[in-house]
C-alpha cells in the first residue's frame, strides 16, 4: 500500500469509540424529535448531520459534480454503485433530496439505529428469501410515489473495486414506478475503508451525478437496456479512476 494511502489507526481509532457513540446519540434524538413529529423527514435530516461528522472524523473528503441534476420536485430511483460503507454516509450526507434507503434487514436489528431507520420509512430486504425481498420492492414501489429511493444494485460492497454484476431489483422497481432513473457514481471510496479491514484511510471520494433517465412508457427490456447502458459507464468510470490512482 503506497505512503499516502496507508490505514489511519489514530483516525480508525476515532470512527470506532467516537463514532460509535455520536450514532447513538443522532438515533435517541432523532427518535425523540420522531416521536413529536411523527415526520420520517426529521429523521433523515439527522442521518445527513450524522454522516458529515463522521466522514469529517474519518479524513474523508467529498468531491460532488452534476448536483445539478438531482430534481426538487418529483421522487427518481438513485441507482448507484456500492464501494465500501463510506457510500452510506456520502449518500445520506451530501445527496440534497429527501430519500428512503433499500437496506439489508440486518442493520434494522441495531438498538436505537435500527428504530431510526423505521421511522424514517427506509425499507429493509433479506435478499436470501426471495418471497420477502419481492415484498420489500413493493413497499419501496410504493414509497416512490412520495419520494426518492436510493438502491445499491450490486445488492452488496465490491470485494475488489471492480463493479459487480447488477440484480433486478432496480429494474423491477422502474417498471413498477415509472419514475426517472438518477445514476450515482461513487469513485475512490473502495480506498477508503480496504477490504477485510475496518481501518480507515483518509482521502478524496468522488461522485458523480448524472443526469435523470426517464422510464414511463418503456416496457422491462428497455428498462434493462437502460440499466446495462448504466452499469457501463459506471464501469468505465471506476476503471478510469483506478487507472489514474
Amino acid at each position: 500500500m503506497a505512503s499516502g494511502n496507508r490505514i489511519n489507526y489514530f483516525r480508525t481509532c476515532l470512527i470506532w469509540t467516537g463514532g460509535l457513540l455520536w450514532t447513538l446519540v443522532i438515533a435517541i434524538l432523532a427518535l425523540m424529535v420522531f416521536a413529536v413529529s411523527r415526520s420520517g423527514n426529521s429523521v433523515h435530516w439527522f442521518s445527513r448531520i450524522w454522516s458529515r461528522f463522521l466522514l469529517w472524523l474519518a479524513g474523508v473528503k467529498i468531491r460532488m459534480k452534476g448536483l445539478e441534476n438531482v430534481p426538487a420536485d418529483h421522487s427518481v430511483l438513485i441507482v448507484s454503485n456500492h464501494q465500501s460503507l463510506c457510500d452510506i454516509f456520502v449518500m445520506a450526507g451530501y445527496l440534497p433530496l429527501r430519500f428512503s434507503w433499500i437496506a439489508k434487514r440486518e442493520v434494522f436489528k441495531v438498538p436505537f439505529v435500527g428504530a431510526a431507520m423505521k421511522a424514517a420509512n427506509y425499507v429493509p430486504i433479506d435478499r436470501e428469501n426471495r418471497e420477502q425481498a419481492f415484498q420489500s420492492l413493493e413497499n419501496a414501489s410504493r414509497i416512490l410515489k412520495r419520494h426518492s429511493v436510493v438502491i445499491f444494485p450490486e445488492g452488496t460492497r465490491t470485494r475488489s473495486g471492480e463493479l459487480g454484476k447488477f440484480k433486478h431489483g432496480a429494474e423491477h422497481l422502474l417498471a413498477q414506478s415509472g419514475v426517472p432513473v438518477l445514476p450515482v457514481t461513487i469513485t475512490n471510496s473502495f480506498e477508503r475503508i480496504p477490504p477485510e479491514t475496518v481501518g480507515i484511510v483518509p482521502g478524496t471520494i468522488n461522485v458523480q451525478v448524472d443526469p435523470e433517465i426517464r422510464t414511463d412508457g418503456l416496457n422491462r427490456r428497455q428498462i434493462a437496456g437502460l440499466m446495462r447502458d448504466i452499469w457501463e459507464r459506471m464501469e468505465r468510470r471506476i476503471g478510469d479512476s483506478r487507472r489514474r490512482d
